[in-house]
């Protein structure tokens, strides 16, 4: 039966999209959970909605991943109340939806810098508290945009394929520490980062394309990826590392 029971988990990009499902999934699944992002506002309204119901299973950490200097005290408040982590879920994302030629730099380096560096330092700072753990599982959010290129997303597919190269390497190299490592690869998905995308279009007209994009049809659902996660961060995945799991609805088939 899945549950996570007395687990510690920390969930980046928490307040929204699959990092919000995976939170509130947790939280009913047994976990207390360390939710990371810079949106204040909704933050707190995530905290005091699971709070009210559940107890205190779950506490908003305002952070802004970019400004990775954080990160020690991060794992320094984390070690004092908690003592481990057992569960790291690398999710927060951007992306810059330009075509190459209109790209800056300082747009790229922005993706870069959310999508790609905090899951390399988040990694490193809390190390020692997924040491203490003796059966950590972190869990990696690519994407398929990493195997199928989208001309608007040039920074943003390096980033994803990034994530895959790390999710590897650290699998190999943290085996020894107990600590298993997997990614996942969402498809076209009901979030607020792929709307900010179809802005503009008529919503019939991209309707037809996600029909035409995707064998079953339909965007996916952030809770829908939040049960992969939620699986791959429980004992009932201890024989899995280094994996890369698509949830695309079929779209790397088509």
């Amino acid at each position: 039966m899945l549950n996570l029971n007395n687990k510690v988990a920390v969930v980046t990009g928490s307040s929204s999209g699959i990092g919000r499902a995976t939170a509130q999934l947790f939280v009913s699944l047994g976990a207390n959970v360390i939710g990371l992002d810079i949106n204040e506002e909704e933050g707190k309204k995530l905290e005091q909605e699971i709070n009210n119901n559940k107890g205190n299973w779950f506490v908003h950490k305002t952070i802004d991943l970019t400004n990775t200097k954080q990160f020690k005290e991060l794992a320094e408040f984390i070690e004092k109340k908690f003592n481990k982590v057992d569960i790291l879920v690398n999710n927060a994302g951007t992306a810059e939806y330009k075509i190459l030629e209109e790209l800056s730099e300082e747009e790229c380096d922005k993706v870069i810098n959310v999508n790609l560096k905090p899951y390399i330092f988040l990694t490193k700072y809390f190390l020692q508290l997924l040491r203490k753990s003796g059966n950590a599982s972190i869990i990696n959010v690519s994407s398929v945009t990493a195997f199928r290129g989208e001309e608007d997303l040039v920074c943003y597919g390096a980033t994803k394929g990034g994530i895959i190269s790390l999710t590897i390497t650290l699998a190999r190299t943290l085996v020894k520490d107990n600590i298993r490592v997997n990614a996942i690869l969402p498809g076209p998905l009901d979030t607020p980062l792929t709307f900010r995308r179809t802005k503009g279009i008529d919503k019939e007209k991209w309707q037809k394309l996600i029909k035409e994009m995707v064998p079953m049809g339909r965007w996916g659902k952030p809770e829908e990826v939040a049960y992969l996660i939620a699986f791959l961060a429980s004992d009932l995945s201890t024989f899995m590392t280094g994996s890369l799991i698509p949830i695309d609805g079929g779209y790397l088939i088509r």
